[in-house]
């Protein structure tokens, strides 16, 4: 992330403010050809109106966190979600195109020793109606059957991961399968970044992107931490 705080980011962005300077973030992934070929797509129509959206960053993470940076909240700033999740809440907001308005989460520690949660499960609402999921992990896979990014739109869907994306329309009972190039997303990235200090123009991703990417972990954090025990209003019979 670009920091671990509102006040920190506030801070960068008004040092920032009318210096001139091109700022990017190590938004790595919006350069991957599924996600540039997903908005290209989501841009034309291809789906119709967006709907919903789920992106998905999970794995078992064989590291040991306990004793390291990542382990600690007030290093780390938090967990799994402001590290493996930060990419998976960057391209969801990528898609929507669209403030946030809502956030909920739940968090879990099912694997790694350490003080943040190494599971996150945040339910997003945007400004425009739509509805957007982030689960990422270090504790457990991908669920399977499922993809790295799913979107539906009124018009259809599309899905996929790594490079290989699918197009199903509305009324299609196969999908389009859409073989794409494998890149180096670092390499593509420093490249772009290096076009747009040329050209002085403002990259896809800035500061402000990064403060609201931000904003939206710590919201989803807050909503984890503020959960209420449930208690059932009436005994549970046994048998």
């Amino acid at each position: 992330p670009l920091c671990t705080s509102l006040e920190q980011a506030d801070a960068i962005v008004n040092a920032l403010r009318g210096t001139g300077l091109v700022f990017m973030p190590g938004h790595n992934q919006l350069f991957a050809p599924m996600v540039r070929e997903i908005k290209q797509r989501l841009v034309s129509g291809a789906i119709g109106q967006l709907r919903w959206l789920r992106s998905q960053d999970c794995f078992v993470n064989q590291a040991d966190f306990a004793e390291a940076w990542r382990g600690k909240s007030q290093l780390q700033g938090g967990g799994e979600l402001i590290d493996t999740g930060y990419h998976a809440a960057y391209n969801l907001m990528y898609f929507a195109a669209a403030p946030v308005a809502q956030v909920r989460a739940t968090f879990g520690r099912y694997r790694q020793a350490i003080e943040g949660e190494d599971t996150a499960s945040v339910q997003v609402l945007f400004e425009n109606g739509v509805i957007g999921e982030i689960l990422t992990s270090w504790a457990f896979a991908r669920p399977h059957g499922t993809h790295a990014i799913h979107l539906i739109g009124d018009q259809g869907e599309l899905f996929g991961t790594n490079n290989v994306l699918y197009h199903l329309p509305l009324g299609a009972s196969e999908p389009e399968r859409i073989e794409l190039p494998a890149v180096r997303t670092f390499t593509e990235q420093l490249a772009y970044f290096a076009d747009c200090v040329l050209a002085g123009q403002r990259p896809l991703h800035s500061v402000e992107e990064s403060r609201e990417v931000l904003a939206l972990i710590l919201r989803a954090t807050d909503s984890a931490a503020g959960w209420e025990p449930y208690a059932a209003k009436r005994p549970m019979r046994t048998p």
